[in-house]
């Protein structure tokens, strides 16, 4: 397994977060408190678990978008709010 989550750049106690969060089903969310009850890890773990997931997490949109201008990315960035406005309420 080790193999595979690295290649999407996660190690086991991220899976496991993940995981947990999955089959937790639509909307895919839990607070922190139920995400330690889960994994039975201290609250500081489970924070540092959470902040690794969303440092590759904001690492990977980084990558989505590098190949835009400034400019590209300014018109894309309205685009999106645009489009979440209008699906906000769905």
């Amino acid at each position: 397994m080790g193999k595979t989550w690295s290649a999407y750049g996660l190690i086991p106690e991220s899976f496991d977060v993940r995981a947990i969060l999955r089959r937790a089903g639509v909307p895919y969310s839990l607070s922190p408190g139920d995400l330690i009850s889960s994994t039975m890890v201290t609250s500081g773990t489970m924070t540092n678990r959470i902040d690794q997931l969303v440092k590759a997490h904001v690492a990977t949109q980084l990558s989505l978008v590098e190949g835009l201008s400034e400019k590209e990315n300014r018109s894309l960035n309205q685009l999106l709010r645009k489009f979440l406005g209008s699906v906000g309420g769905q």
